[in-house]
């Protein structure tokens, strides 16, 4: 679906500016109310929103080699997979749908036309989940962050990944050898898993892609939370 087809996409933004909340949590309450319309609530067109919310402002599309640019990279064991370039040298960091981290320079490429802005998968697809003491389910992230809180007869719960969750059990749904980035079929399977709870919205772990493509002290997915807890409660202050 083409970015701006539809006219509700833009919406997370105007009303953000209004409550002056995150835009991902404005982007969630259109979506979970359905003020936007009859047209269902799809993962795909939660993922392409958020995206575009981020190009119209904090993540403008960047030259090439620079900062928040679209490449690829050519190496073994990557086979021209597209990455978000953070910095450009020696190394040259970058993000990719697992990680954040190093390759050569001569190992990235700047494509003539370069993929589009992605979401990795790393932030809002599940590992697995707790089991809480009453039989709620917590699904928590790759990095073990909370995402959503499931319990029966109840709406999912959109959680804060740095909570702590006191769990009797977990389970995981996929394991080190087969991964969702890796297996397009893995993948499918746990959109699949996500649609059965009605999860076809983003966690506010999503929201940390930003942050980890601008702040150079962020070496991996998990060293975002801290600058993401203070990021949302700087919001929820100023509109105090």
């Amino acid at each position: 679906m083409a970015v701006g087809l539809h006219p509700e996409r833009a919406r997370p933004l105007g009303l953000a500016a209004e409550l002056n909340i995150p835009d991902g949590d404005a982007q969630y309450a259109l979506a979970d109310s359905h003020l936007t319309g009859d047209r269902p609530v799809l993962l795909v067109d939660q993922i392409e929103v958020r995206l575009n919310c981020w190009r119209r402002t904090i993540l403008p599309r960047s030259a090439r080699r620079m900062r928040g640019a679209m490449g690829i990279v050519r190496s073994p064991g990557w086979s021209g997979e597209p990455v978000i370039l953070r910095s450009f040298g020696k190394p040259t960091w970058i993000i990719s749908q697992k990680n954040v981290g190093t390759v050569g320079d001569f190992e990235y490429i700047s494509p003539r036309s370069p993929p589009p802005l992605f979401l990795p998968l790393r932030l809002y697809l599940p590992y697995g989940y707790w089991i809480e003491d009453d039989g709620a389910k917590v699904l928590f992230a790759r990095d073990y962050k909370p995402m959503w809180r499931i319990r029966e007869g109840a709406a999912p719960e959109r959680l804060e990944p740095w909570l702590w969750i006191k769990a009797s059990n977990h389970i995981h749904l996929w394991d080190k050898a087969s991964t969702p980035w890796d297996s397009v079929e893995l993948r499918g399977q746990i959109e699949v898993f996500l649609a059965q709870f009605r999860l076809e919205t983003l966690p506010v772990w999503a929201d940390a892609l930003p942050l980890l493509i601008r702040d150079d002290n962020l070496h991996n997915f998990a060293d975002a939370v801290e600058p993401l807890k203070r990021s949302r409660g700087a919001a929820q202050r100023t509109a105090a």
